[in-house]
C-alpha cells in the first residue's frame, strides 16, 4: 500500500513540475514576442513648407532596429520623408546613406552623390543640412555631425 501512495505522489510532482516548465516557457515565448514587437519614437527635423522652419516629426520604429543600428535607423527614416503634409523633405529621392560612422561624440554620415542633386538656393542647402544634423544629435551623445557625400567632405 505504501508502495502505491509513494508512485502515486510521485506522478503528482512530475506532474506539477511539469506544469510550471510548461507555464514558464510560455511566458517567456510571451516577452520575445513583446520585445520584437516593441516600438520607440524618433524624433526627425523636416522644414515647413509655408514658414521654412525646421520642425520635428515624431516617429514610431522597431526598438530592435534602434539597438541593432540607431544612427542607420535614423537616417533612413529621414530619408523616407515627413508623414506631415505640412513638412517637406530637401534631401533629394535617391539619396542612399552609404556608411555610418561613430566616433567619440561626432556622427560621420556618407551620402551619395544624389544628396547633392537640386541644390536650387542657399536656404534649402541649410534646411537639408540641418534637417540631418539635428535629428542625429537628438540622441544625447551626439553633438557634432559631418556629412560626406561622395567621398568628399560637405
Amino acid at each position: 500500500m505504501n508502495r502505491i501512495k509513494t508512485i502515486g505522489l510521485l506522478f503528482l510532482i512530475t506532474i506539477c513540475i511539469i506544469g510550471l516548465i510548461h507555464s514558464k516557457d510560455k511566458k517567456e515565448l510571451g516577452n520575445i514576442q513583446e520585445t520584437e514587437d516593441a516600438q520607440t519614437k524618433i524624433v526627425l527635423y523636416y522644414p515647413n513648407q509655408s514658414t521654412g522652419e525646421l520642425t520635428k516629426e515624431y516617429r514610431n520604429v522597431k526598438l530592435k532596429d534602434i539597438q541593432e543600428n540607431m544612427y542607420q535607423t535614423i537616417l533612413e527614416e529621414l530619408l523616407k520623408g515627413p508623414n506631415n503634409n505640412e513638412l517637406k523633405s530637401r534631401i533629394p529621392q535617391g539619396t542612399k546613406v552609404e556608411d555610418v560612422k561613430c566616433e567619440a561624440s561626432k556622427i560621420i554620415v556618407s551620402f551619395s552623390k544624389e544628396f547633392i542633386e537640386n541644390e536650387d538656393n542657399e536656404i534649402e542647402k541649410w534646411q537639408k543640412i540641418y534637417s540631418v544634423v539635428n535629428s542625429l544629435t537628438e540622441i544625447n551623445e551626439i553633438d557634432k555631425v559631418e556629412i560626406d557625400v561622395d567621398g568628399k567632405l560637405y
